[in-house]
């Protein structure tokens, strides 16, 4: 007696475990979850990696396209830079020459004055020569 009583304990535990393997083993399966998993479950995860894959080159696409257009943002950012640094070197250049110019103009405007101011003095001269001339030949005469 003790024997088939240690023998039903031993066979209890041996079952559960024997059936645990078998069903993972999928030994207990029915038709419906046989035809499941090899027919419905392959193609669901074919249509999401195809959708995940048409969503990663989306993803890239875009990327690109965002690095594009910054790019190119920086480029124009580039370029607006240079012609304000170009624009202000021709202001600058502008306004030296206008120093320049108006430098010019004054000193032409007085080496005029000193022109008309010595034909002043060699007028002046003149005629005080002239009238200095008369005056010793009126003297003389």
């Amino acid at each position: 007696m003790i024997s088939r009583v240690l023998a039903k304990e031993y066979l209890k535990t041996l079952k559960r475990n024997t059936y645990s393997i078998l069903e993972d083993q999928g030994v207990f399966r029915t038709d419906f979850e046989i035809e499941i998993n090899k027919e419905y479950i392959p193609s669901v995860y074919d249509r999401t990696m195809s959708r995940l894959n048409t969503r990663a080159q989306a993803e890239i696409m875009l990327t690109n396209l965002v690095q594009s257009v910054m790019q190119s943002f920086s480029i124009a950012h580039e370029q607006a830079q240079e012609n304000e640094k170009l624009r202000q070197i021709k202001a600058a250049e502008d306004k030296i020459k206008e120093r320049e110019e108006r430098i010019r103009l004054k000193k032409e405007r007085e080496e005029e004055k000193r022109k008309e101011e010595e034909r002043r003095r060699i007028e002046d001269l003149k005629s005080n020569y002239l009238d200095s001339a008369n005056k010793i030949s009126r003297c003389y005469l």
